[in-house]
């Protein structure tokens, strides 16, 4: 896997919804390829939960990181939800806001080729200190929903990356672009910041 075009490395670091205190440090990181877009998360966490299995199920419950992107910010409103929990498990969707939106079910999750450094088998043996989601995120499949887009050096895109975990012992919401809102909510794409390839 070559990835000589450059990375875009970054932290989650605000937290705009702490009510205690628990804020796990969480990197991502961001690059492009002749293939498509590549992500990694690093999440430091010494417990962490998983309960959704299934694709598209409310992985957001878990131990959880995510990455929301417009991919054609300028000509396009629509932006992709990748939720990811610990184990792998993919939550995706399409649309211009939380309410105008669709689960995307008609696809395997196979083709993004998720890899988590914890596996279902493993998770009530994690001790920490931190695990890893990396996956692809093919230019083939932007390019199904958004048309043609040349993702060459200098390309331009919004959007946020999160970290996340409903129900697990200590909720929380983190994001790397600051959103202000009373509640947590990270369907804001108002509060995408910019991503420059």
């Amino acid at each position: 896997m070559k990835l000589e075009y450059g990375i875009t490395k970054g932290q989650i670091g605000c937290y705009p919804w702490n009510t205690n205190n628990y804020m796990p440090k969480t990197e991502f990181s961001l690059c492009r390829s002749e293939s498509g877009l590549h992500l990694i998360f690093k999440s430091y966490e010494e417990k962490i939960v998983v309960r959704n299995l299934k694709y598209n199920s409310n992985v957001f419950e878990d131990s959880c990181v995510e990455f929301f992107f417009k991919p054609n910010p300028d000509c396009d409103d629509r932006y992709l939800n990748f939720e990811v929990n610990a184990a792998g498990v993919l939550l995706l969707g399409i649309g211009c806001s939380r309410l105008n939106r669709r689960l995307i079910s008609d696809i395997s999750p196979g083709i993004f080729g998720i890899r988590s450094s914890v596996d279902i088998l493993s998770i009530n043996f994690y001790e920490g200190p931190a695990w890893t989601i990396e996956y692809l995120i093919p230019y083939q499949f932007i390019t199904e929903f958004f048309g043609k887009i040349h993702f060459v050096k200098g390309y331009h895109m919004s959007g946020n990356f999160y970290k996340c975990g409903d129900k697990t012992q200590y909720p929380h919401y983190g994001c790397w672009n600051p959103i202000k809102k009373d509640v947590p909510d990270f369907h804001r794409p108002e509060c995408f910041g910019s991503l420059v390839l």
